[in-house]
């Protein structure tokens, strides 16, 4: 009984399918540059831009620090502080916008409960940092 339904369902798609595509017809579109179907208002201008593999951060030039200027939402985004004993408050981001208004943001990092010379912070980079032996990063 099943491989009988089977069957009918199976022929009756295929007569459906059949019909549809029998009827297709072609399509053809017609392009009249030359015609102005509507105004475009000159305040209508722009760019698009779309930040793919984060492009976007760094300006134009190739950026290898991520949140250098740790002015991301979250302000230590991409970086991470190491070391031993190291506590809350040891790593603080500053503002100094009335000082440098280009660059307010800063990174105070205070020896006070960490072990001598084992506290730092390292960056992730974009997904790596490709460094390539003789270029000068500065």
């Amino acid at each position: 009984m099943r491989k009988k339904l089977f069957y009918a369902s199976a022929v009756f798609m295929h007569m459906v399918l059949s019909l549809r595509t029998s009827n297709a017809q072609t399509k053809v579109f017609t392009v009249k540059a030359s015609e102005i179907k509507a105004e475009i208002q000159p305040t209508m201008w722009g760019i698009f831009f779309e930040d793919i593999n984060m492009g976007a951060d760094g300006g134009i030039y190739a950026e290898l620090v991520k949140n250098r200027s740790f002015e991301f939402y979250s302000p230590l985004m991409g970086w991470k502080v190491n070391g031993k004993g190291a506590k809350e408050g040891d790593v603080l981001i500053l503002n100094r916008k009335e000082a440098n208004s280009s660059n307010p943001r800063y990174v105070q990092v205070t020896l006070n409960n960490a072990d001598k010379n084992s506290i730092g912070l390292t960056n992730e980079g974009f997904r790596g940092m490709g460094i390539k032996k003789g270029l000068r990063y500065d």
